[in-house]
């Protein structure tokens, strides 16, 4: 499959008043969102699903609860701070997404301190076995710097890499360059699993972040802000149909 590589032609400074008004909403529900997450680890070290000493460090017990809440759908927050833990929750993500993968990033960072995360090889496979469905689509905005070797093309990103020569991608993926005024709209990287989960960082200089399961409102309230992030941005690469629509609102395979 041939990929697009797209120049990149200078930022619009472009910023929709509905879109800032969703976006000062969400940031207030971030807060709530930290707390509820806190909250529901601590009832599963009670309950005995992790340890009570450092459930966050209790691997097997986190990636149970990460599995659940995707298996059963449940309406579930849970604090997800660890490099590991998010290379997993990322890797689990694509493996149960059913269309849509949103990721709004800094620069698709291959590694997060000594932990490989968008260049990590479970993600990539998870992400090819995604690609291989139909209507299956990757979008991706980037407000930083890709992270990629010095002098090379976004599409030597190994993520990008990987998926332009895998066989059998009948999805599509798209990266766009986000527009810098949308970062002081919603400063938070994030990622949305169709319209049912989110993983959501607090500060956008740390990999604290959280993920939401199970709650299709802020899951959805989120994605429109993402498609008009992307709308607004500048087309870095394109993987798949020419003619593929950019999503106006969440149509979910059910």
């Amino acid at each position: 499959m041939r990929a697009i590589l797209c120049p990149v032609p200078l930022f619009r400074a472009h910023v929709s008043t509905g879109r800032a008004g969703e976006a000062i909403l969400l940031m207030f529900v971030l807060d709530l969102v930290r707390t509820e997450a806190a909250m529901a680890l601590g009832l599963a070290a009670t309950c005995g699903l992790v340890s009570k000493q450092n459930p966050e460090q209790d691997d097997r017990a986190y990636y149970r609860l990460i599995d659940d809440a995707l298996r059963y759908r449940a309406n579930r927050k849970i604090p997800n701070r660890k490099p590991a833990h998010t290379v997993y929750l990322l890797t689990r993500f694509f493996s149960c997404a059913r269309r849509n993968m949103r990721i709004y990033t800094g620069g698709l960072s291959r590694t997060v301190g000594k932990v490989r995360a968008y260049a990590d090889p479970e993600v990539t496979r998870s992400a090819i076995e995604f690609l291989r469905r139909n209507d299956a689509r990757l979008s991706i905005v980037i407000v930083g710097e890709p992270d990629v070797d010095p002098g090379q093309p976004i599409g030597s990103h190994p993520l990008l890499a990987a998926i332009s020569e895998a066989d059998g991608i009948r999805g599509t993926v798209r990266v766009s360059r986000g527009n810098p005024r949308d970062w002081k709209e919603l400063p938070h990287h994030f990622v949305i699993m169709d319209s049912e989960a989110v993983r959501i960082e607090f500060d956008g200089n740390s990999a604290d972040g959280a993920a939401r399961f199970g709650d299709a409102h802020f899951a959805g309230r989120l994605a429109r802000i993402f498609d008009e992030f992307e709308r607004t941005g500048s087309l870095l690469f394109r993987l798949g149909a020419a003619d593929d629509p950019m999503p106006r609102t969440e149509r979910e395979c059910r």
